[in-house]
């Protein structure tokens, strides 16, 4: 039986919006297109190379009309550039290898299980067979499933396309920062761990569902509704060429193309058992005090929190500039009036949490 008429099988009785495939990816968060070439082939097993590398779990539906949110997984278990932050945009583990374990996917399938089981929904959910994904707990409303043993590059959507497209998104933000750096009259440009949680945020929230659909059509991934012609199942972020010769042009001749930045960390190490040792160095490392971090940037502490004033004077700003400057449509008139009321909401929660006796003289 072909993939195809076996894949047919296997969807049967779940809707597009209810299949997902979830695959894990490597980044290099700090590392600039000048520094490329000291990463060149390194396929991140440990020391310096996880310091700067984290591993990434992304995965979303056929129709693309769901993401779920990521799991990140770093070195430190507690990045001093996180302290002070309530909100994150994506769920964070750590072990000493910033790897995917069998235990990390593990509890990160019976998370899924309760979020799905609220809904009172049950999903397909297809991934490769690695060893990380060999310890599957008994699931409610996920059916997991493997894709054939050494065939994810050509059949697993996230690898046609989506990771591929995260990535563009990702890169196009730090190449972005070195731009507005040199406007700045600044030289060096320093991503922490928060940094990069939020542009990676920023771009799995943009890449567009028409690449997911598309990824998961072109792997085989069909139903009778979808009797239109694929198109380009890769759909990139704006043109970052300009960009990109600006910072050429801005410092010594680039080792790399943007294309080649954009996947020079492809193929490292994302996963692995870690040996009893490494398990009690990571348990002994989440202790505060044992807390290692490489550069200063990581060191330093989170900038002053904005007051709430702060807040009022930039959201006025940024409405002003947008109104005169952007042809805004309704969504993201929407999205701006959203932003306005969560920060009315906080006013009002700070106003609360004052004492009366903090009114008077």
């Amino acid at each position: 039986m072909s993939w195809k008429q076996e894949l047919c099988d296997r969807l049967k009785g779940f809707e597009p919006r209810n299949v997902f495939n979830a695959d894990e990816t490597g980044l290099f968060f700090k590392c600039l297109p000048t520094h490329t070439l000291g990463f060149k082939n390194e396929r991140c097993h440990g020391g310096k190379g996880s310091k700067e590398r984290v591993t990434l779990l992304l995965a979303a539906n056929m129709d693309g009309s769901e993401k779920l949110k990521p799991v990140m997984i770093g070195k430190s278990a507690k990045p001093r550039c996180f302290k002070g932050i309530k909100s994150f945009p994506m769920h964070y583990r750590a072990n000493i290898k910033a790897w995917m374990t069998s235990l990390l996917f593990k509890d990160w399938l019976l998370q899924l299980n309760r979020e799905m089981a609220s809904q009172n929904r049950k999903i397909l959910l297809f991934v490769d067979n690695c060893t990380a994904h060999n310890d599957i707990p008994s699931l409610d409303h996920i059916k997991v499933d493997f894709f054939p043993p050494n065939t994810t590059s050509k059949l697993q959507p996230l690898d046609q396309g989506i990771i591929c497209n995260f990535k563009v998104l990702y890169r196009t933000q730090v190449v972005q920062k070195m731009v507005a750096n040199l406007d700045s009259g600044e030289d060096l440009v320093k991503l922490s761990l928060w940094d990069a949680m939020q542009m990676a945020d920023k771009a799995w929230r943009n890449v567009a569902p028409s690449t997911i659909s598309n990824c998961f059509r072109s792997s085989g991934f069909v139903n009778a509704t979808q009797d239109t012609p694929i198109n380009d199942p890769i759909v990139f972020a704006p043109d970052p060429t300009p960009l990109w010769e600006k910072i050429s042009s801005g410092s010594e001749e680039l080792p790399i193309s943007f294309d080649e930045f954009v996947h020079f960390d492809d193929e490292v190490a994302t996963m692995g058992s870690l040996s009893d040792t490494e398990i009690v160095n990571n348990v002994i490392s989440e202790e505060p005090e044992e807390e290692e971090e490489d550069e200063a940037s990581e060191n330093a502490e989170v900038e002053d929190r904005p007051s709430f004033q702060d807040a009022q004077v930039g959201m006025t700003a940024v409405r002003k500039y947008l109104l005169q400057n952007a042809d805004l449509d309704e969504r993201e008139f929407g999205i701006m009036h959203q932003m306005e009321n969560i920060l009315e909401r906080q006013g009002v929660a700070n106003l609360v949490q004052k004492k009366i006796t903090d009114f008077f003289v």
